[in-house]
């Protein structure tokens, strides 16, 4: 098992396979919890500007969508993420677990990525897609679902960190 310092050591050498959107979201998804879990406040800034660019870049392109397709709001794939589900809390806790306990074994996995992807994309991407279709009140379900999903992979990463023994460096 790694410690935090090791985990910051292969944090930046992920193979070059694994840099895909699901990859793109993992890192810093993955890196706010390993953060906040060693009380870094520089790498947690960087991990929620990161993470937080990646969300607007997959929000705009799909407001962008939105505004020009024909959006259902009662389709089935977009109805299911107007509203915030146990199911969909439990992939988002499963995905936080794993992206840690990958980072702490010290092998990144492409499917964690997926996991990740999994938990964020479909939400945010129906964000973007009913705002930009104008139903508002859908799409801001869909933007609950997605910040409920980032803090529950947050808080699954944490604690999966810490049942891992990181713990922050002391003085």
């Amino acid at each position: 098992m790694l410690d935090g310092e090791e985990i910051l050591a292969i944090w930046h050498d992920v193979p070059e396979k694994g840099r895909t959107i699901a990859h793109l979201l993992l890192q810093p998804a993955v890196g706010m919890s390993l953060a906040a879990t060693l009380g870094d406040l520089e790498f947690l800034r960087r991990s929620c500007w990161t993470l937080a660019t990646g969300i607007v870049v997959a929000l705009i392109v799909s407001l962008i969508l939105g505004m020009f397709l024909d959006i259902d709001p009662s389709a089935p794939a977009l109805a299911a993420r107007t509203r915030v589900e146990l199911s969909d809390v439990a992939v988002a806790l499963a995905a936080g677990a794993a992206g840690a306990i990958a980072y702490t074994s010290g092998s990144v996995n492409p499917v964690i990525g997926v996991m990740v992807a999994v938990a964020l994309i479909p939400a945010l991407a129906a964000t973007g897609l009913l705002l930009g279709a104008g139903h508002m009140a859908e799409g801001w379900g869909a933007a609950l679902l997605t910040l409920t999903n980032v803090i529950s992979i947050n808080l699954a990463g944490i604690a999966a960190f810490l049942l891992r023994n990181v713990r922050p460096r002391t003085l």
